[in-house]
């Protein structure tokens, strides 16, 4: 370990670098092998966060390929640990007003059901609550680890992240002036784009095999046209290679985000003839997720036309499962409940609970809330579960959500036996906050019950 440290340190030195405590507002940057086979090598940034803006923090959060809440939160020496660490780097936001509005926005974004994508596309996530036009789903966030860098300074007021010719995850790490200790090169790669006839041209006459040889990387720039302004041909293409079962199901991962984050009308009945189609787990999983996304950018518009009615059935089709994926149960629920009535959602309870047990307690306690908020019945039995499994998992990141979520949505909550409930929960809460009982990492747990506390002293005051 000495011997590690000692040549480290004269790596820093020999650059001319002074490494510092990675601080709240930093970026760190690290190898990552995303967890598919023949996808290739892609790096990976994380945001060190915190309430304490540029000062040392341990606290960090980033964007992970996993499905369903794949906002995750972690600690430096955590991601330090996991591969290859590039450094981290700051400057874009000198203003700690501006750095604190970028991070507490990267926070609301990890409430929002988010889901990773290894495009360079990107949604952004927003709450029932929020939507200007309601009743209107909760509108699930998509990023990867560097769009999601790149939106959240954007709010604090640097957009040069999302301004690279090339968008890669190591190009947005070196968009950051200040170098604060570095280890590996400081060029950006490949930052010279094809040119736009050039790419459609060799994106049509590329073979399946000629793409199979490339990362996940490669292909995403290779096959990343802009889903609202992507040609026809380029469109009848991405479907194709979509249906063929030589292309492996990682880079058709990127074809169906891609497909699903456009606006064009038959993009939900294509996308389901896919679903029909494949025998892959992984690709059924990815188009039930995009179709999710389509209805969700799309909920105004898909009012009006018969694709209401062809992904309603979809869902309901799809919540008839024996045997589910575990990852697919979480959309599944959730589309059904957004497109189903009161009514509907009380007569197939028994097989929404067969989904939800499959769930993991991240998207449990968001899934559990859409249905609080579907009928005050629905609230007598889904509110004292998510508690249920708040109690047992007597972690503050999840109080944290589920406080957010009822703060900002007291209002639907009128039964006299619930607010008693949530009343004593809450006080519950207190007493073990105090004594700091906290299952996890204490950086992450103190974190989260610092937010969960506001919440919960806002919410019992409109209890009372």
């Amino acid at each position: 370990m000495k011997l590690k440290l000692l040549t480290v340190s004269i790596l820093l030195l020999s650059n001319g670098i002074s490494a510092r405590p990675v601080s709240s507002g930093d970026v760190l940057g690290r190898d990552m092998v995303i967890p598919l086979p023949g996808v290739g090598r892609i790096g990976h940034l994380a945001l060190a966060t915190g309430d304490n803006i540029f000062h040392p923090t341990d606290l960090t959060i980033e964007m992970e390929p996993n499905f369903n809440e794949s906002i995750m939160w972690g600690t430096v020496k955590g991601f330090k640990s996991k591969s290859r660490y590039w450094g981290s780097r700051s400057g874009l936001i000198t203003n700690a007003s501006f750095m604190y509005l970028a991070l507490h926005n990267a926070k609301l974004q990890s409430f929002w059901c988010p889901e990773y994508t290894a495009t360079t596309y990107w949604n952004i996530g927003e709450g029932w609550f929020d939507a200007v036009q309601k009743p209107h789903p909760t509108k699930c966030g998509k990023f990867r680890c560097d769009t999601f860098v790149g939106y959240v300074m954007g709010v604090g007021g640097a957009p040069q992240v999302m301004n690279n010719k090339i968008q890669l995850p190591y190009n947005a790490f070196m968009t950051f002036p200040v170098d604060n200790g570095s280890l590996i090169a400081d060029k950006p790669i490949n930052d010279t784009p094809i040119d736009d006839i050039d790419k459609e041209v060799k994106f049509l006459a590329a073979t399946v095999a000629d793409l199979n040889k490339m990362s996940l990387e490669e292909f995403s720039l290779f096959a990343g046209f802009d889903p609202a302004n992507t040609p026809p041909n380029i469109i009848e293409k991405q479907w194709s290679l979509i249906a063929d079962n030589g292309l492996k199901d990682g880079l058709k991962w990127i074809l169906i985000d891609l497909r699903s984050m456009s606006k064009v009308e038959d993009t939900p009945v294509k996308l389901i003839t896919s679903y029909d189609k494949t025998t892959s787990a992984f690709v059924k999983t990815r188009l039930t997720a995009g179709i999710m996304s389509f209805y969700q950018n799309n909920w105004d518009e898909i009012q009006s036309n018969q694709n209401h009615e062809s992904i309603k059935r979809f869902f309901a089709k799809a919540l008839l499962q024996e045997k589910p994926e575990k990852e697919i149960s979480a959309y599944i629920v959730r589309g059904f409940v957004d497109l189903h009535n009161e009514s509907e959602v009380d007569n197939n309870l028994s097989l929404i609970d067969k989904h939800l047990s499959k769930v993991d307690k991240k998207p449990l306690i968001g899934l559990q809330f859409e249905l609080i908020r579907k009928s005050p019945e629905l609230q007598k039995k889904f509110l004292p579960e998510s508690i249920a499994v708040l109690r047992k998992a007597n972690d503050a990141e999840l109080d944290s959500k589920f406080f957010y979520y009822l703060n900002n949505g007291v209002e639907i909550v009128k039964d006299e036996g619930i607010r008693k409930i949530v009343r004593n929960f809450i006080l519950d809460k207190n007493v073990s906050y105090a004594a700091k009982t906290f299952s996890g990492d204490k950086t992450i747990s103190e974190f989260h019950a610092k937010g969960a506390r506001k919440d919960m002293d806002e919410l019992m005051a409109k209890l009372k």
